[in-house]
């Protein structure tokens, strides 16, 4: 499918269309996304289902993921 971008009317963002993020990028898909952002700023992609590792191999395309201690559990320290 063809990767398409929709601009907003309002000259800021658009909606990107033709873009699984439950499927692996590839690097030409990547470069769609990265150029679609750069020019647009925000992205609209509507209607994606994905799963944690899913979403964590699409975070993996902007460099290596940071481990963060979740809030839930401070107060198991306490």
């Amino acid at each position: 499918m063809t990767i398409t971008v929709h601009p907003f009317a309002t000259g800021f963002g658009a909606e990107l269309k033709g873009l699984d993020l439950s499927e692996p990028l590839d690097a030409a898909k990547f470069a769609a996304w990265k150029a679609a952002f750069d020019a647009q700023h925000v992205l609209v992609l509507r209607d994606q289902f994905f799963s944690d590792s899913q979403h964590e191999a699409f975070s993996r395309w902007f460099g290596p993921l940071e481990e963060f201690p979740d809030p839930k559990d401070w107060a198991a320290e306490d």
